[in-house]
């Protein structure tokens, strides 16, 4: 039976979702997608292959997502209000690839999801640069551990509606926001 790459990335993020990424081997993964040990192997070379490709397609997602995000909206800060709900959405929405991603929860980081990390950093770095602070690269630093740290207390919260994680996650770059001023 042939599947498509999708469909193995969403095997594979399931059987994470119930196992744990630290606890995936190849053969659990062959085993759960129905492939053999050798077809993992023959396509992406290892199971951290397979993970490698996983995270680059989750970081094109989210990229994808800050992208709309800030399309849909003019200023700076409506902007980063909206770029940080799309992170906490996707977070919410995904969360064993997010996992993954940002190498939470026993999912391993490797060097090229380091590069990942740094590619989509930059991209929500322009979004603070325009608020014309003294030191940015902290200010950043601390916008980023914020949305990261949003992401993961709303994943907790299981219950909360999309507006009030929209509403939570506004008021707190609002509050973010005032005080770097």
């Amino acid at each position: 039976m042939k599947i498509s790459e999708n469909q193995i990335f969403e095997r594979t993020i399931k059987l994470a979702e119930s196992e744990g990424w630290s606890n995936l081997t190849v053969r659990s993964i062959a085993e759960h997608i129905g492939y053999s040990t050798i077809k993992i192997y023959s396509d992406y070379g290892s199971k951290e292959g397979l993970l490698a490709r996983l995270r680059k397609e989750g970081f094109g997602q989210i990229e994808k997502d800050y992208d709309k995000a800030a399309n849909m909206v003019d200023g700076t800060i409506q902007k980063l209000i909206a770029v940080s709900c799309a992170h906490v959405m996707f977070a919410i929405e995904n969360g064993a690839l997010y996992d993954l991603m940002f190498s939470l929860n026993g999912a391993s980081c490797d060097d090229m999801a380091l590069g990942n990390k740094r590619k989509v950093a930059q991209g929500l770095k322009r979004l603070v640069d325009p608020l014309h602070v003294k030191d940015s690269h902290h200010v950043f630093l601390q916008y980023y551990a914020l949305i990261t740290g949003l992401a993961i207390i709303t994943r907790e919260m299981k219950g909360m509606s999309k507006e009030d994680v929209v509403r939570f996650v506004g008021v707190s770059i609002e509050n973010f926001v005032k005080g770097i001023s």
